[in-house]
């Protein structure tokens, strides 16, 4: 086994930071569930990966609850301020002054601890007050800076260093006397950890109606931002009902718009009349049919998908076996569709998201997955609270014709899928990922290797990854050169690495923060075994018991 990976015989809980998950075992082990543990586990992170995902942010998460035999799914994704405005835009089209991803006017009211909040007091166990002790503490007291961190804000991923160099406020929380915290450095977020104890001692309505949501508000006006205390307020948390598909006899439990579990869903269903395992894996043969079966999904998402509170979107036969076996028949098996023909996503965007999953002693499931959207977010840090803030306003379509386009009180289109899998109807896997555009592609390469491949987590995490974004096919270097010919001679525009922009290989054997940083939990009933698996393209850590 390696680092990563954790074989256990209780429960288990994967997230981009070891010490975040020890957080998650911890409540398990005073009794909480698998609820209580995810919520514990992402608020650690809100402090111990704070550029990733936190209070600032906003999410999804789906459960399968073991006493019920039922799935909840609850939407906290950000929304559009109220009195949100149109963006200059640049003679290219572009945004002036990229205003709609740094900066306050990229700022949408985040929904993190109104969708964790909803989530604790509807399937938890435990008090607000106790899931936060870990935080509070790790907030208080400091946590060691890993290598990671410091990489990504070095080599300034998705500006970061400008973010930092802009905003005092976020230079003065994240660095130490204006220089990037070295590793193995002690990061201590006092303001933040003062905002935390609020929460604890008075609840989420500081954040939305009180104190907090006040310095938000005031902070906001005095530099032009759209947030008011009102949007604050009146911010809800949205239960949905889960979308659900099948492959190859297992069940598929996934977030419904504005997250993207549909098309995880669709292309699963495209997929499942191809003999994925006589073609081999990563094969020209294998990759051509899955990337073709993304492009289809994907082009349907631009086409259809966005918040439903806002457009009508036909989920049901987006995910149905029917409307699967028709674009089925759209793939040729030797030729790629021309590329012009789906060009469909925003280039050059290495998303920054954080996912949490957990399985307990019970058999209860937890996926979530949370995100700032950059690295970093917008750069804004609310002075004296330590909120590092979205800029997930860059989620938005500009184009007024799309589905996706921005509105207030809207939210954005997501590439966020947390999942839930079932076997004979029983609790199977959870799985999720972090990585924007390759969300998607992430998750349905782990699912095909567990699956088809029949690998372990840890394998199927680790083995070398592809994207299908923009009518072109990214892969890992890792992926062999002749397998890169052949796709090139099918049709396929290939890039081997990553995106050209931001991107770079910081891991070790070629692995790629581009393609994503899955966390996968598979309950092995037959074996009585909970098997953990953490990616090692960004800071992960399993930890069981």
């Amino acid at each position: 086994m390696t680092s990563r990976e954790v074989e256990a015989e209780t429960a288990v809980v994967v997230s981009p930071s070891r010490i975040a998950s020890e957080a998650g075992v911890k409540i398990l082990k005073r009794g909480g569930n698998a609820i209580d543990a995810a919520i514990a586990t992402a608020f650690a992170l809100g402090v111990v990966a704070p550029g990733w995902s936190g209070l600032g942010g906003g999410g999804f998460i789906v459960a399968y609850m073991s006493n019920t035999q039922e799935t909840v799914a609850i939407d906290y994704r950000e929304t559009a301020p109220a009195h949100v405005q149109k963006y200059r835009l640049r003679p290219d089209g572009k945004v002036e002054n990229d205003a709609n991803s740094i900066g306050y006017k990229a700022v949408a009211v985040p929904g993190t601890l109104a969708g964790l909040s909803l989530a604790l007091n509807d399937c938890g166990t435990m008090s607000l007050k106790e899931i936060l002790e870990p935080t509070v503490k790790y907030a208080k007291n400091g946590f060691r800076v890993t290598c990671f961190w410091h990489k990504c804000v070095k080599s300034n991923l998705s500006g970061a260093l400008d973010k930092i160099s802009q905003f005092p406020e976020t230079a003065r929380t994240l660095t130490k006397n204006g220089h990037v915290y070295e590793f193995g450095k002690n990061m201590v977020l006092r303001d933040l950890g003062q905002t935390f104890r609020k929460i604890a001692e008075v609840g989420p309505h500081v954040f939305y109606g009180g104190e907090v949501a006040g310095i938000i508000a005031t902070d906001m006006a005095e530099n032009d931002g759209w947030i008011t205390k009102e949007d604050l307020d009146k911010y809800r948390a949205a239960p949905r009902r889960p979308v659900v598909g099948a492959y190859r006899n297992y069940e598929i439990v996934s977030m419904p718009p504005p997250s993207s579990g549909a098309s995880l869903i669709q292309i699963l269903s495209i997929l499942e009349d191809f003999d994925l395992k006589r073609l081999g894996h990563n094969s020209p043969e294998t990759i051509h049919l899955m990337a073709e079966a993304m492009k289809l999904a994907l082009a349907d998402r631009k086409k259809y998908v966005a918040d439903p509170k806002f457009v009508s979107i036909p989920t049901e036969k987006l995910t149905s076996k029917g409307y699967a076996e028709k674009l089925r028949r759209e793939i040729s098996h030797d030729k790629a569709t021309p590329s012009t023909h789906f060009d469909i996503l925003d280039e050059g965007h290495v998303g920054s998201t954080a996912h949490v999953s957990v399985i307990d002693g019970e058999g209860n499931m937890v996926s979530l997955t949370e995100s700032l959207e950059c690295f970093l977010g917008s750069g804004v840090t609310i002075p004296g609270t330590g909120l590092l803030m979205n800029d997930e306003m860059h989620d938005f379509d500009l184009d007024v014709r799309s589905p996706n386009c921005i509105k207030p009180d809207k939210r954005p289109l997501s590439n966020m899928a947390p999942t839930l899998i079932m076997k004979d109807g029983s609790p199977y896997m959870v799985l999720g990922s972090a990585g924007g555009q390759s969300i998607i592609p992430s998750i349905i390469q782990v699912i095909v290797n567990i699956i088809d491949f029949n690998m372990m987590p840890q394998k199927a995490i680790e083995s070398p990854r592809f994207s299908c974004q923009h009518g072109r096919v990214y892969v890992e270097t890792r992926i062999p050169e002749n397998v890169r010919r052949e796709l090139g001679r099918m049709g396929h525009k290939i890039i081997a690495g990553g995106m050209p922009v931001r991107a770079l290989e910081w891991m070790s054997k070629g692995r790629n923060l581009y393609y994503g940083g899955v966390q996968v939990v598979l309950l092995d009933q037959d074996k009585n075994k909970v098997y953990g698996g953490a990616d090692p393209r960004q800071d992960s850590g399993a930890v069981g018991y």
